[in-house]
């Protein structure tokens, strides 16, 4: 309701299979993928990172957008982006979900319904 809360909490207290529910259900490694998905990559002279983008062929895949950067002297991964997608007759839902590691998790869900408003809510872990 265009409301902002917050909270600290201790890592040890946190529900991390609810918050990372999302970010499993957007998993594409599974063989049954291969081939649903453009694949493409490139370096990124700004950020200094080599990225690997996969895009949904079929408008019915859960997950539509996955971008992996890493760093290329390391190999450690800097960020991943995804954005989801699942609608029916009635409603439709969509996340768009960022994680770098020890530094930030968040979730944008946007929920559409043919008899409500819409509800757009940010949910985010930021590791101190």
């Amino acid at each position: 309701n265009g409301k902002t809360d917050s909270t600290y909490l201790s890592a040890y207290d946190v529900d991390w299979g609810e918050i990372l529910k999302v970010f499993f259900e957007s998993d594409i490694s599974d063989k049954k993928f291969i081939d649903h998905y453009n694949f493409s990559s490139f370096d990124e002279d700004v950020t200094a990172t080599h990225t690997f983008y996969y895009e949904a062929k079929d408008p019915d895949l859960f997950t539509r957008k996955l971008q992996i950067s890493i760093d290329p002297t390391t190999n450690r991964i800097v960020s991943i982006f995804i954005e989801t997608q699942k609608s029916s007759q009635y409603d439709g839902s969509s996340h768009k979900l960022y994680y770098a590691p020890l530094k930030v998790i968040q979730i944008q869900d946007f929920d559409n319904t043919h008899t409500g408003k819409p509800v757009e809510r940010l949910t985010e872990y930021r590791f101190l």
